[in-house]
Parts: structure tokens; C-alpha cells; sequence
């Protein structure tokens, strides 16, 4: 009885409704690629000037599941030790998809960002990760 009330789609998906790289969500090609060994984090620093209020956004994609988490610091030296910064998005695991991801927040404000990429669950295999981060304003 349970399937006299479930109503599934069951038509093929539009091929114009498959996601296709654009200026928001940029082929693979267009990113950095970094490599993380397995059991280890990979931190890259940004330093964002003061200037008018600013959005973060990174495009990512891993080849498997990966670990990412944002911290922050009111600070202009990129060399700033991870303990003294804030945890700004906390660590969370994302899973490898099909397409680029694309997160866009509001940035705190000028000082010392910092993408952690972290493939601490593999004991074997190394991980690669593509990104790309740039600063916008209001309008983009």
C-alpha cells in the first residue's frame, strides 16, 4: 500500500535543464588545483584590504569527499597561527559531486581569511581539490 502513495517522476530529466559551466559556476579547468595527502590539512590564506563591504566566494569541487572550513582574523599578516583566528564556517564534509559548488557570504571584514581543505578521514589516498576565491562587492 505504501506505493499507492508515493508519487514519482518517473520522465528522463531535459538535457536543457543539465548544469553547464558558467560565470558563476566555472568549469574545473579554471580552478586551482592542490593535491592533499591523506590524514593531513591543507591551509591557504587570503588578506582582504579595508575597502567597502565585500562578499567571500569560493568555487570548489574535490574528486572525493573532502573537508573544508572558513576561519577568519582582523589581522594583515597572511602568517597568523590558525589558534588565533575564529572558526568562520566550521568544518564540515563535503561529498564529491558532479558539479563545480559555488558559497558566497558576507566577509566580516578586512583582515585574514583562511580555506582549510582537509582530507583527515583517508589513510590511504591522497585527494585533489580545485578552487577558485574571489572578493565581490554588493553588485558582484
Amino acid at each position: 500500500k505504501v506505493a499507492e502513495r508515493l508519487s514519482v517522476k518517473r520522465d528522463p530529466i531535459a538535457a536543457d535543464e543539465y548544469w553547464s559551466p558558467d560565470e558563476l559556476s566555472p568549469p574545473v579547468t579554471s580552478l586551482t588545483r592542490v593535491n592533499i595527502p591523506a590524514g593531513r590539512r591543507l591551509h591557504i590564506s587570503f588578506v582582504l584590504k579595508p575597502s567597502s563591504p565585500a562578499y567571500f566566494v569560493i568555487n570548489r569541487y574535490g574528486d572525493r569527499t573532502y573537508g573544508m572550513m572558513l576561519q577568519y582574523a582582523n589581522s594583515h599578516d597572511p602568517s597568523i597561527d590558525s589558534t588565533e583566528m575564529a572558526d568562520w564556517l566550521p568544518l564540515f564534509e563535503y561529498p564529491s559531486m558532479p558539479t563545480v559548488d559555488r558559497l558566497r557570504e558576507r566577509a566580516p571584514g578586512p583582515g585574514v581569511y583562511r580555506v582549510v581543505f582537509h582530507n583527515e578521514n583517508a589513510w590511504f589516498r591522497s585527494l585533489d581539490v580545485y578552487y577558485r576565491v574571489t572578493f565581490e562587492d554588493e553588485l558582484g
